[in-house]
Order: structure tokens, then C-alpha cells, then sequence
């Protein structure tokens, strides 16, 4: 597991009927206060002080951690593995798609968490380890996206009473990206064009770039043209409009307001906050 903030430390004690208790020592944060937990089991004192580590030594958390610790339950590693299980209308394929970017990105890291204690501060400090790692800001998403997921499953299932990845900025290199064509561009311009600089035709656009796009992400090839048989692929053909439905959709489970989306997906009412699946 990676520790993210080096605080606590851990003492052996031996009691004078002979046997051995394990404290967890740290500071709070807040008051400065050195506060401790005392357990039985070394594993158990050992998994707390990484936890407690990585969610900075908040009391609030500390005591929240200690209760998870003390009841049985999942690992974060165990909860994602039930949640990919437990998902329907996808493929073999995709499942273990799911089940690789679960053994490299997040069992390393989170996985011997109990998915009980894990907190906001876990997940944003992950979150900033896949970055510092130089990962992808897409690759960063879509792994958080598979935790969020995951998480989701585990309060519906009682093991959890909240998603602790709600919330948590990601990287946003679309920003960088748009940022240059919208310096070039007039208020009043149009942002994308075809290739003579016109507006864009829906039906062309569906034909030469959208279709070859869902067919590629659907039936994905080698460069060689043969099938990649452990590529991830989509199992549903979206279309484009509904872009703007996962968009606000993703934005309301975010914290945002129903006019705000409304305003952003470029509609004149604000959409309901209906369950879809993104895409």
C-alpha cells in the first residue's frame, strides 16, 4: 500500500500477563494533539496506520477508520472485484479489462483497504499518485470512473454508506486542449468547422466520423487490421446527443445544479436528473 503523508508511528507494547499490543501513535492536524489506537493484531495496527496516514491524521476520519478496521467486512480490492462481477450487459472482454486496471492501478495502492474506512482524502491522494506517475489524464478517469462505480455498488450492497469518490477533481487536459482553439476564435465563431471552415454536417458527421468511430470502439483492431481480441470494446452503440445526457448526468452526481447544466449542454430548460448510463 502507498502512504501519501508520513505522520504515524507504530510501538509494539508488551503487557504484563505477556502478551503483545500494537499502538498506533500520530498528531492531529487540527489541535496538534498526539492521539493514539491500541490493537491486538499487528496486521490490524499496521492497516490503520497507513490509513490514517494517507487521510492526514483528521480525528474525524481516525475514529472513522478505527471502526472499520474492528469490523469484518470487504477489502477495496474485494468490493471491486464483486462490483465487476456483479455487472450486467458487458462482455468477458471488458471484465477483465476492468479486472487488469484493477491489479495495476488501484490493488497496489487502496486494495487492502477496508472499503469501509476508505475516505475522500484516500481517494483524492490516489488520484494524485496516478498522476505523479505520469499517467494519462483519460487513463486517470477511467480507473477513478471503475472505483466510483465500484463504490457505488458497495453502499448498495451495505458496505458503505457513501460514494468517498464524489467530488474529487481529476486531471482535465481537455481544458489544454480547447484553451488554443478558443484563443483563435471570435465570440461569435464557430469553435469546430469542417474543411472549409463552415459549419459542420450533422449527417456527414455521423457517416465519416461517428459511425467509423462506434464501429472501431465495438470491434477494435490491430494495426495489422486482425482482430484485438483483448482490447476493451463498447457493448452499446450511443448516439451522439447522448453525449449531453451522460455530460449533465455526470455533472449533477458532481454537486452541480440543474440550471448550471442546463446552461453548459446548451438548453433553454433544465434537464431532469435522470439515472443514464454513460457511455
Amino acid at each position: 500500500m502507498a502512504i501519501f503523508v508520513s505522520m504515524a508511528s507504530l510501538r509494539e507494547r508488551r503487557r504484563a500477563d505477556g502478551t503483545r499490543s500494537f499502538a498506533v501513535l500520530w498528531r492531529d492536524p487540527d489541535t496538534g494533539r498526539q492521539t493514539s489506537l491500541t490493537y491486538d493484531d499487528e496486521r490490524e495496527a499496521k492497516v490503520v496506520k497507513e490509513l490514517i496516514e494517507a487521510a492526514g491524521g483528521y480525528a474525524t476520519e481516525a475514529a472513522r477508520i478505527a471502526e472499520a478496521v474492528r469490523k469484518p467486512g470487504p477489502t477495496v480490492l474485494e468490493a471491486i472485484s464483486e462490483h465487476i462481477e456483479l455487472l450486467t450487459g458487458v462482455g468477458a472482454d471488458t471484465r477483465s479489462h476492468y479486472r487488469r486496471q484493477l491489479t495495476a492501478h488501484i490493488a497496489p495502492v487502496i486494495g487492502a483497504y477496508p472499503v469501509s474506512a476508505l475516505t475522500y482524502r484516500h481517494v483524492a491522494g490516489w488520484v494524485r499518485t496516478m498522476t505523479a506517475k505520469g499517467l494519462a489524464s483519460k487513463t486517470v478517469a477511467t480507473v477513478h470512473g471503475l472505483l466510483s462505480a465500484a463504490m457505488t455498488t458497495a453502499t448498495r450492497l451495505g458496505y458503505r454508506t457513501d460514494n468517498p469518490c464524489v467530488g474529487v477533481s481529476l486531471p482535465e487536459d481537455l481544458v489544454d486542449v480547447l484553451l488554443p482553439l478558443v484563443a483563435a476564435k471570435a465570440p461569435d465563431a464557430l469553435l469546430f468547422t469542417n474543411t472549409v471552415g463552415s459549419q459542420i454536417s450533422s449527417s456527414r458527421f455521423w457517416t465519416t466520423t461517428w459511425t467509423p468511430a462506434l464501429d472501431a470502439a465495438c470491434n477494435p483492431r490491430r494495426a495489422d487490421g486482425a482482430p484485438d481480441l483483448d482490447a476493451p470494446r463498447r457493448t452499446k452503440r450511443p448516439r451522439v446527443h447522448d453525449l449531453r445526457h451522460t455530460h449533465a448526468s455526470w455533472m449533477i452526481a458532481r454537486g452541480r445544479t440543474c440550471s448550471c447544466c442546463s446552461g453548459g449542454s446548451g438548453t433553454s430548460r433544465s434537464p431532469r436528473p435522470r439515472r443514464r448510463t454513460p457511455i
